[in-house]
């Protein structure tokens, strides 16, 4: 109660500053208070002005943004990863790993497929596995089974968490089948 009511009040200070030569630390003030008083939608209008009003560091405000539309507005963050990505810039392996992660849960598997050309230059090491994983996961979905294997064989050759990693073999050893791939199979 009173971390809330010392936001609050750091809410009130920020406004008082919103019209003055520190407008932009003003802005990310009021939207990280409002986040964290679970107050999205508020902390995401915040940062559309830092958008518009900071262009030195767009995208990273951007990014800010998208992550935080993850949370309430999946399509709206979509469409703003795909900013940050336009920008090639040092958030794009974040922004193309979490516009994954969102098309994969909202069953958009062609968009996903579509991303696997800039997935395979631009992601970070630590991320190729789980995006092989959700780019097999989509090429099974979309019954393209040869594909599918392709991408599951790559993903269970990474780290990844126990679950993932048993779904990958459990769906390899049935596109395995559904191929009648013999060599897949007698791996497995």
């Amino acid at each position: 109660v009173n971390a809330e009511k010392e936001i609050q009040r750091a809410i009130g200070l920020y406004s008082s500053l919103d019209e003055s030569k520190f407008t932009l630390a003003s802005l990310e003030g009021l939207a990280m208070a409002h986040e964290l008083l679970k107050q999205q939608e508020k902390a995401g209008a915040y940062l559309k002005k830092l958008v518009d009003l900071d262009p030195e560091n767009k995208e990273k405000h951007l990014f800010s943004l998208a992550t935080l539309q993850s949370e309430f507005n999946k399509q709206e963050a979509l469409i703003n990863y795909g900013k940050v990505i336009a920008f090639q810039g040092p958030f794009l392996s974040k922004a193309l790993f979490n516009k994954s992660l969102i098309l994969f849960n909202l069953e958009r598997y062609d968009d996903i497929i579509s991303l696997h050309e800039i997935a395979e230059h631009s992601l970070e090491k630590g991320q190729v596995g789980y995006f092989q994983y959700l780019l097999g996961r989509s090429y099974y979905f979309k019954e393209n089974f040869e594909e599918a294997i392709i991408a599951l064989e790559k993903a269970s050759k990474t780290s990844l968490a126990p679950k993932q990693l048993q779904t990958s073999y459990l769906s390899l050893a049935d596109c395995a089948l559904k191929t009648q791939n013999q060599d897949l199979i007698d791996k497995i």
